[in-house]
């Protein structure tokens, strides 16, 4: 099964390419369509051009959802500690029921000092905020009542009633360096 690269970045990444783009390959048998994430590009800093003006990838891809019926939707990195996990988690979910059920969540702990800067996220608790992140999710994403570490959401006890249309929403989780033990999240 085969998928590609949806548009998002520069300045091709119009919203009439995606469209096209999406619908061409959904009427052509392909599997999945996949956007990254780019906060900010640092000035000064050479990341090339498939590295700035990157639109978001949650609203691409919920764009993207309306556009077409069957082609699955994937994230092939969101880097999680950027984002606070019940802030990702509700639109990851809110973006599988809008899709009927299609999107694939790929998380990393991202590279760049200057985006967790940008974040007001500390750069050298990466790890230890993707290892909270990590543990997180399904508690979350999940319909009904959850309690999840007082770590990550400051002892509150929240619920979501409102579930992923898939059962359990597949999954990619990226290891780095700086989070130690993610085989065990992820096994």
């Amino acid at each position: 099964m085969l998928g590609f690269g949806l548009p998002v970045s520069g300045s091709w990444a119009t919203p009439e390419t995606m469209s096209h783009v999406a619908r061409r390959a959904e009427e052509l048998g392909y599997a999945s369509l996949w956007t990254f994430q780019r906060v900010l590009t640092p000035v000064g800093v050479e990341l090339g051009p498939a590295h700035r003006s990157v639109h978001d990838s949650i609203v691409a891809l919920a764009y993207i959802a309306g556009h077409t019926d069957r082609i699955g939707l994937g994230t092939a990195t969101l880097c999680a500690p950027f984002t606070a996990p019940a802030v990702l988690a509700k639109a990851l979910t809110s973006l599988d029921v809008v899709s009927g059920g299609r999107l694939t969540i790929g998380l990393g702990s991202g590279w760049l000092p200057q985006e967790y800067a940008a974040a007001g996220v500390p750069f050298e608790r990466r790890g230890a905020r993707m290892d909270e992140y990590l543990r997180c999710p399904h508690g979350i994403v999940d319909a009904g009542p959850s309690r999840v570490r007082r770590r990550v959401l400051h002892g509150a006890s929240l619920a979501q009633w409102w579930a992923p249309a898939q059962p359990v929403m597949p999954t990619i989780r990226s290891t780095s360096t700086c989070a130690k033990g993610l085989s065990w999240y992820c096994g």
